[in-house]
């Protein structure tokens, strides 16, 4: 069989203009380099599988023509690829009108409409010691399949990302080993400067800044087979303390290991006011398959005074937490918890720091 060779070199407007398009091989390859941005603004036609960053680290900076055209997979592997557009299978957008979008280690970066969606089957190729990015930074609904089998996910941007299909789901719902004993790293949102996702600790889903709302099509979301969901990001330098938001309004979700709502770190200097965390349920059924915990510290109470004011409230639908219910697990954490609807059922019991938290139920 003959092997069709793969173009890979560093396009620019130019160079891909005189590329004849019916000359395109199957699988067209862009990789500027480390950290080097590029824009290929020609479009892309045909039965093309468009490849972004091969490989596992030292991408570049991506953007697409937000018309592309080609019917082929669209693979992102390290660095960024910015989306201005996305839209249904078939139809014409940054990632052409291919069915598929598969992810690697690296950040997919949302900069269209302040409504964006698509139907489009996302999935990924990340490892168990890997992770994929996703950067929003207006409104995205994705209304098909999300499957990812392994690795994590973070979530980064201010803008919402609505994961609404409506058959089954799956967030980091593999196999996940990531670097649990580097203490001082584990959770720092450390993406690299070209996109490149972390390659030290993180969380199996991380909802590092705005929000992630799940269940709005009625389906079915597994989450974390073995590592945690994390809302908000922690770290130790100045100004660079997270938060973020999950919202689940339906569907049937299950998150399989620990759920930490805060667990951001700081000092009265870096973060004078603390940032909030927050989970919200408004419908649908909630199982945790482990503890919920409010203001989890693990880099050193001493070291690193807790700077987080993480928020639980439940408006509907039905959550059952199978582990206990830790509000201000630790020192500094200042946990507010509001139900006014809904029903919960809780396995284990309630711990609470009273004596060294502010905790508010209303």
């Amino acid at each position: 069989m003959r092997t069709r060779s793969v173009l890979d070199v560093i396009f620019s407007a130019i160079a891909l203009a005189m590329i004849p398009f019916a000359a395109l091989p199957a699988e067209f390859t862009i990789h500027p380099g480390n950290g080097v941005a590029t824009n290929v603004a020609e479009q892309i036609r045909g039965g093309v599988n468009v490849l972004v960053n091969p490989g596992t680290s030292g991408g570049g900076i991506v953007s697409l023509n937000p018309n592309n055209a080609y019917y082929g997979l669209t693979t992102l592997g390290c660095g960024t690829l910015v989306v201005d557009n996305f839209a249904d299978e078939y139809k014409n957008s940054t990632i052409g009108a291919g069915n598929t979008l598969v992810l690697g280690p690296g950040t997919l970066r949302y900069n269209g409409p302040a409504e964006g969606s698509t139907d489009r089957t996302i999935s990924n190729i990340v490892t168990k010691t890997q992770v994929t990015v996703f950067e929003v930074n207006s409104n995205l609904w994705l209304n098909g399949s999300f499957i990812q089998r392994g690795g994590g996910l973070i979530k980064t941007g201010p803008g919402t990302l609505h994961i609404a299909g409506s058959g089954t789901n799956t967030i980091a719902y593999g196999e996940n080993l990531f670097a649990i004993n580097d203490t001082i790293n584990k959770n720092r949102l450390n993406i690299q400067a070209n996109g490149d996702a972390p390659t030290l600790g993180t969380a199996g889903f991380m909802i590092a800044n705005g929000t992630v709302v799940l269940g709005e099509g009625g389906g079915t979301t597994l989450v974390n087979q073995n590592y945690d969901t994390q809302i908000g990001a922690w770290t130790t330098s100045d100004g660079q303390e997270t938060a973020g938001v999950l919202e689940i309004r339906g569907g049937v979700n299950t998150f399989h290991s620990w759920f930490n709502i805060g667990k951001q770190n700081g000092t009265a200097v870096t973060a004078p006011t603390p940032v909030q965390s927050t989970l919200r349920i408004y419908g649908g059924s909630t199982t945790l398959n482990s503890s919920l915990d409010m203001g989890r510290n693990k880099m050193g109470q001493a070291t690193y005074p807790q700077r987080c004011a993480p928020r639980f409230e439940m408006h509907g639908g039905t959550l059952t937490i199978q582990g206990q219910f830790k509000i201000g697990n630790d020192i500094g954490a200042n946990s507010t918890v509001l139900h006014d609807g809904g029903d919960h059922l809780l396995r284990r019991d309630i711990f609470r720091q009273s004596v060294r938290q502010n905790d508010q139920s209303a």
